[in-house]
C-alpha cells in the first residue's frame, strides 16, 4: 500500500478496495473472532457437561 500511495507502482482495484479497510475495523473483526471463539468453547463445555464429562459420541458430535 505504501509503494501505491506514494506513486511507485499504479493504484489497481483491489488495493482500492483494501484501502478503505483500517486497523480499527481489523481489531474489530480479530475480537468478535476470539469472543465467537470463546462462546463456541463454553458451548461445548455445557454439552459436555450435560454428559457428566464422561465420554462423548463422535456420531453426534460431528
Amino acid at each position: 500500500m505504501f509503494a501505491a500511495q506514494t506513486g511507485y507502482i499504479p493504484l489497481t482495484r483491489s488495493m482500492e478496495k483494501i484501502s478503505n479497510f483500517t486497523m480499527e475495523k481489523g481489531i474489530m473483526i480479530g475480537l468478535l473472532m476470539i469472543l465467537a471463539g470463546l462462546a463456541a468453547s463454553v458451548a461445548s463445555i455445557v454439552i459436555w457437561g450435560r454428559t457428566a464429562f464422561g465420554n462423548l459420541n463422535p456420531d453426534e458430535m460431528m
